[in-house]
C-alpha cells in the first residue's frame, strides 16, 4: 500500500481527489498492485504535522493556500520526508511559479485544475514508479558499499 498526501484549501477538490484516488484505485509497483492509503488536508500546517507523524510516498498540494503558498509548503515538506514524490496542483500557476517549484521545493511533477483523471492517475503511477526506482538504486548503493568495506 501506499500513503498519498492531498493538501488544498478547496474542500470540493479534496473530495474530487480523493474520490478518484481512494479505495477503488489500484496501480501496479515493482512487487505487484498497490491500492493508496489517501489522506487529506485543508491546511498545509496540519499536513507538515501528519508527516513528522507517519510517512508518505507521494504528496499532493495547492499552489494557493491562505497560510502558505504551494513552494513554501513543499520546501517544509522536503525537509521532514525527503523521499516523498512531491506534486504541485494547481489553477493559476505561472512559468515562474513552476520553475521555483522544482528548483527550490524538488517537484517532480504538475498538475493543472482541471484535471483529467487518466493524466492523473499515470502522473500519480510514473511518480510511484520513479520513486521505487530511486530507493531501489540507493539500497543497491549502499549494499555495494558494505560488500566493499567486507
Amino acid at each position: 500500500m501506499y500513503h498519498l498526501m492531498i493538501v488544498d484549501d478547496d474542500s470540493h477538490v479534496l473530495r474530487a481527489l480523493e474520490r478518484e484516488l481512494g479505495e477503488s484505485y489500484t496501480t501496479r509497483g515493482a512487487f505487484g498492485l498497490y491500492r493508496l492509503e489517501v489522506d487529506t488536508f485543508e491546511h498545509a500546517d496540519a499536513a507538515l504535522q501528519a508527516a513528522h507523524e507517519r510517512q508518505f510516498d507521494v504528496v499532493i498540494g495547492d499552489y494557493a493556500m491562505p497560510e502558505m503558498n504551494g513552494i513554501e509548503f513543499f520546501r517544509r515538506i522536503k525537509g521532514v520526508q525527503p523521499d516523498a514524490v512531491r506534486m504541485l496542483i494547481s489553477g493559476a500557476a505561472d512559468v515562474e511559479v513552476l520553475i521555483a517549484a522544482v528548483n527550490t521545493a524538488g517537484v517532480s511533477h504538475f498538475i493543472g485544475k482541471p484535471w483529467h483523471d487518466y493524466e492523473l492517475r499515470a502522473a500519480i503511477d510514473r511518480a510511484l514508479s520513479h520513486r521505487e526506482m530511486e530507493l531501489e538504486n540507493r539500497f543497491l548503493a549502499n549494499l555495494h558499499l558494505l560488500k566493499e568495506k567486507h
